[in-house]
């Protein structure tokens, strides 16, 4: 049976409620943005809360309001698709509309950085996937990212 809107709002609300009352919760990220994070991307996906795991990212830190954090997903296989784990940032949980990045190997140093901008599900299609962005510097999210290599052309240092 499906649940009625508003008890899936109530749910969501309860959900916030109860992270932001947990000090541990996606330590050291401020709790209450960590909540809306992991709650904006399970909604984006239709899975359930606890099938995203949040922590802060380290090595994106900004030590202010707003951290950046990392959003883990194991997708289970089925029939056509393997086993598969995706992993998400979300530069300024604090803001709804912040995009949510997918973490993908750069194509220069192979390191996990922001490739993939997703606004909805079908974002993650291996279709749609299967080639990288035609332009991959049309923001600054790829470019400067400190996820990759130093000695890589994309990186914080130029190459």
């Amino acid at each position: 049976m499906t649940r009625s809107i508003a008890a899936r709002a109530q749910a969501a609300l309860d959900h916030l409620d109860a992270a932001t009352a947990d000090p541990h919760f996606a330590y050291p990220a401020r709790p209450d943005e960590a909540a809306a994070a992991q709650l904006r991307l399970a909604n984006l996906l239709g899975i359930p809360t606890e099938q995203v795991t949040v922590t802060s990212d380290g090595l994106r830190r900004h030590y202010q309001s707003g951290e950046p954090v990392l959003l883990t997903v194991s997708d289970p296989a089925d029939d056509h698709h393997p086993e598969t784990t995706y992993r998400f940032i979300i530069a300024a949980p604090f803001y709804d509309d912040d995009p949510i990045y997918l973490l993908d190997a750069c194509p220069e140093c192979g390191a996990d950085v922001p490739v993939w901008t997703i606004t909805r599900i079908t974002d993650l299609a291996p279709a749609k996937r299967r080639d990288l962005p035609a332009d991959l510097t049309a923001d600054d999210t790829l470019p400067y990212d400190p996820g990759h290599r130093d000695t890589c052309v994309y990186g914080p240092m130029g190459g």
